[in-house]
């Protein structure tokens, strides 16, 4: 278990240090690194070696990128492309991730070493990345949700059979 509580320690390291050499950190070496636990991307070459300069880089064709917000599950982007274009979008591709131009379905597949790439139409255009679970994960997760409820409401109920209400004695 990483204890970031020792970061403490050595206040030189910032967020900004670890960000910056994170391409050339040996702290997986020998161990399986779970976070690509899909089949395109190369479990035996994981680490990239230097950090991507820009989440959306262009691979092909000529366009204008504008980032208007990113966190963990979505990506959005606007883009003026005056050709038709080719996109990286520097996350690792997994079933879940969905790609709407202007509010439509676009393909995206992973590319080069698990990468997502999407070929998109020349134009002005609102670029939305977006991760959902897929029904399995949902499943899963309902399930786990519905189970932990019914036991607290068993608890619940085993607690207020213990505790309930004090019967009257007679004599």
């Amino acid at each position: 278990m990483l204890n970031w509580g020792h970061r403490r320690v050595i206040p030189e390291i910032t967020d900004d240090v670890l960000i910056k050499n994170v391409g050339s950190s040996t702290l997986t070496e020998g161990t399986t690194a779970y976070f690509l636990n899909n089949k395109w991307a190369d479990i035996n070459n994981f680490w990239f070696a230097t950090p991507p300069k820009n989440h959306l880089e262009l691979i092909k064709g000529k366009a204008i990128i504008q980032q208007i917000s990113r966190n963990s599950i979505k990506h959005e982007y606007i883009i003026n492309a005056s050709t038709p274009i080719t996109i990286k979008e520097n996350t690792l591709y997994f079933p879940g991730w969905n790609l709407k131009i202007n509010n439509k379905n676009t393909d995206i597949y992973p590319g080069k070493r698990g990468i997502i790439y999407a070929n998109l139409p020349k134009g002005l255009l609102h670029v939305k990345l977006e991760y959902e679970d897929i029904p399995a994960y949902k499943f899963s997760k309902d399930l786990s949700v519905a189970v932990f409820a019914f036991l607290l409401i068993t608890l619940f109920i085993q607690i207020r059979g213990l505790f309930g209400k004090p019967k009257h004695f007679t004599r």
